[in-house]
């Protein structure tokens, strides 16, 4: 982190390179072999980070994740629906974390905003013990109670009422 500007940035990405004998390469089997498959497409997220408030032990920072999908079948894809859902965009996590202001638990993370629970997974194989779906509410994150640490959320994640497949 740049100390003097408190921002910083990290992600993740992931890029395949498909086969095919016959047209345009296609995916094959994702998830049963692994990162190694026909896997041909490229994965991002990416997240910034802002120090908004530090001093002594308290701290705010504003948190934004972007995560999203780039087709590699085109040379010129666009971000948005389409029928292959080959390319999108989205706002994962959009929240403001604290840190020092609850008497009971200073070290904890507080947070409030579009946030969800970290996700515990082997990427290579695709295996995923604990997945939470982002959504807006408030939590805690970090809360040393006894010898370990405890995570708790309350949030809501509404459907979208003019959508006839639910």
């Amino acid at each position: 982190m740049k100390d003097e500007i408190g921002f910083s940035y990290n992600g993740y990405f992931r890029s395949g390179w498909g086969t095919a004998s016959h047209g345009a390469p296609k995916s094959w089997a994702i998830g049963s072999l692994g990162r190694l498959g026909n896997e041909y497409s490229g994965w991002f997220d990416l997240q910034l980070k802002q120090r908004v408030y530090h001093e002594g032990n308290k701290r705010v920072d504003a948190i934004v994740m972007l995560d999203g999908n780039v087709s590699q079948q085109y040379s010129t894809g666009w971000f948005g629906d389409n029928a292959g859902g080959e390319n999108y965009l989205q706002f994962s996590d959009m929240y403001v974390t604290t840190q020092g202001f609850l008497p009971f638990a200073p070290e904890a993370d507080f947070w409030v905003g579009k946030h969800g629970a970290p996700k515990i997974e082997i990427q290579m194989l695709d295996w995923k013990t604990q997945r939470t779906d982002a959504a807006a509410g408030v939590g805690l994150e970090n809360w040393k109670v006894g010898p370990g640490k405890v995570d708790i959320a309350l949030v809501r994640e509404d459907v979208d009422d003019y959508d006839r497949q639910l």
